[in-house]
């Protein structure tokens, strides 16, 4: 009897005494029960593995990744709280039915319908992944989304009991909405186990700092910098509260250490520079702003700040360069306004100045210093009244604005308004220490110095 045996080829074998049965020897691809088993233990301690690392290197990812989880299995299975606090509530609801109080049951029925509004909002803020971004502490979030996030917050906030990474979430949350102080309280609440040092501590050191707690949050970065000495951004951090602190040497060694470990690391570079800058040390200033350039070239805030360095040292030209160079990369850049037209005033490019302090003012009103600089280059091509326009809405918007005053009171000399000039120069001479001085030797008060209301002035003031 001529029977067929499958073994993967094809082939056949003789029986002649016995009913031949189909059989599937083993192959490379059978296998035991143990070796399932085996492979299904690699694949769990692989996924374990992969997860953990990734909320290491990247906590956001992992909650991406969380999120596409159906909200009721992330409420099941990662908050046993929730699902305790669940079950309560139907037992309470129940027992209340049962014994016919209406009342209670419907109290109950609207304080679980509440906390699971919370679980769902606290669930909402889980799912925008930019607040758990390495660089969330400094996004700048449009009204629309900082409104989201407060709604969100706010409807969550009964919560008690969550998961750490949580309140990690909303200290994040917080952090963006600049409220560091309720940001510090979740990032309290977030510490513990062993995720804690290599991504929550750092958030939870800003807090400390934007909230004033300046020396803890040096403490706490001390401690980072102990577990990780090789990760610049400690000690960039570390520098800039050193730098709050008026701990400027320590701050340089700080922000040195950070370049050692990383000759390009961007913040450390931009931070040390506006440290040099601040100390006078202007040579080393321009140079590490250059080298900021170099790591990030499309950064606004880097040309404005090497423009002042360069203004500062007497290179105007080199000064205007790099200011338009941050108007183009940031066309609303208010401040750069301010400093290109300042720029263009020295150099005597008073129409193209007052362009500039105009956009300046049409982005940011409160800037006394634009229309102050108006007022003087209006001044400059004789156009008296724009200038003391100019000079009015400075000191509307900071009463006791010395040069502003100043200006003014020479603006009405000029036009040979005496009364007015004598009224802002005694508003002057009250908050100017060597305002008599600096009177004396503006020539366009010489006409002025001449009269008895002047004199009469200065007996007033005491300064006679």
């Amino acid at each position: 009897m001529n029977v067929s045996i499958s073994t993967g080829h094809y082939h056949q074998s003789n029986f002649k005494t016995q009913k031949a049965i189909a059989v599937l020897p083993p192959s490379r691809y059978s296998f035991s029960i143990m070796d399932l088993l085996f492979i299904m233990l690699s694949i769990t301690i692989v996924a374990a593995s992969a997860a953990l690392i990734i909320n290491w290197r990247s906590p956001s990812t992992l909650n991406k990744l969380v999120s596409l989880i159906p909200v009721f299995l992330q409420f099941n299975n990662d908050n046993r709280d929730a699902e305790s606090l669940k079950r309560n509530y139907e037992r309470q609801i129940s027992s209340a039915e049962r014994k016919g109080d209406t009342d209670n049951a419907k109290k109950l029925k609207q304080e679980y319908a509440a906390h699971e509004k919370a679980w769902e909002s606290q669930y909402a803020l889980r799912e925008k992944t930019f607040i758990n971004s390495v660089n969330a502490s400094s996004i700048k979030l449009e009204q629309k989304e900082i409104t989201k996030i407060r709604v969100l917050l706010e409807s969550s906030s009964i919560l008690s009991k969550m998961p750490k990474n949580d309140w990690f979430i909303r200290g994040n949350a917080y952090l963006l909405l600049e409220e560091p102080s309720l940001a510090l309280e979740a990032y309290e609440k977030s510490l513990g186990g062993k995720d804690n040092n290599k991504y929550k501590l750092p958030k939870y050191a800003i807090a400390l700092a934007r909230s004033g707690n300046l020396e803890l949050a040096l403490t706490t970065y001390e401690t980072l910098i102990k577990i990780y000495p090789s990760e610049p951004d400690f000690y960039t951090n570390k520098g800039n509260i050193l730098v709050d602190l008026s701990r400027t040497e320590e701050a340089l060694n700080s922000y040195g250490k950070a370049l050692s470990i990383s000759e390009n690391h961007f913040e450390a570079l931009y931070n040390l520079a506006n440290l040099r800058s601040d100390l006078g040390q202007m040579a080393e200033a321009i140079s590490d702003y250059k080298k900021a350039i170099d790591v990030a070239p499309k950064n606004p805030d880097v040309h404005n700040d090497l423009g002042n360095a360069l203004s500062i040292t007497g290179r105007p030209e080199e000064a205007l360069s790099e200011y338009s160079v941050a108007i183009d990369l940031r066309p609303d850049y208010a401040r750069a306004h301010y400093n290109r037209g300042i720029t263009l005033t020295r150099m005597g490019q008073f129409e193209d100045a007052i362009k500039d302090f105009d956009r300046c003012v049409r982005l940011r009103l409160d800037i006394p210093e634009a229309h102050y600089g108006k007022g003087v280059a209006y001044s400059n091509i004789g156009d008296l009244e724009n200038a003391l326009s100019a000079f009015e809405r400075a000191i509307v918007l900071r009463e006791k604005f010395p040069d502003a005053l100043l200006a003014k009171a020479k603006t009405h000399a000029k036009l040979g308004e005496a009364n007015e000039s004598l009224n802002d120069l005694t508003q002057f001479l009250k908050i100017s220490t060597n305002g008599v001085s600096q009177i004396d030797s503006e020539r366009d008060f010489d006409a002025l110095r001449q009269t008895p209301d002047y004199k009469n002035m200065l007996k007033k003031l005491k300064f006679d």
